[in-house]
């Protein structure tokens, strides 16, 4: 039996990377509206809305990335069962 233990962690990681990427921007974006906010007032119509639009665009940029990785990864146990090994010459099976 072959060991894929650190096929699944590498797993695990991508997992992870995939939840801290969406929960982290929805975090970062509140914590930056709220900061803004309160730094600036909320009379300022030009500085909070790129700033948020700047962030939400390098948010689904690493998500889309970290998404892409995480669907790409390659099961090990089927990787395993397609190499199987080819049967002898005039054999039955």
């Amino acid at each position: 039996m072959a060991d894929y233990s650190s096929a699944w962690s590498k797993y695990r990681r991508l997992r992870w990377q995939v939840g801290a990427v969406l929960l982290g921007g929805l975090v970062l974006e509140l914590a930056l509206l709220l900061g803004m906010t309160l730094l600036l007032g909320p009379d300022n119509d030009h500085a909070l809305p790129i700033a948020l639009v700047s962030v939400a665009i390098v948010w689904f940029g690493a998500g889309m990335i970290v998404s892409h990785r995480y669907k790409q990864w390659p099961c090990p146990r089927s990787l395993s069962a397609n190499v199987r090994e080819t049967p002898p010459p005039g054999s039955l099976v």
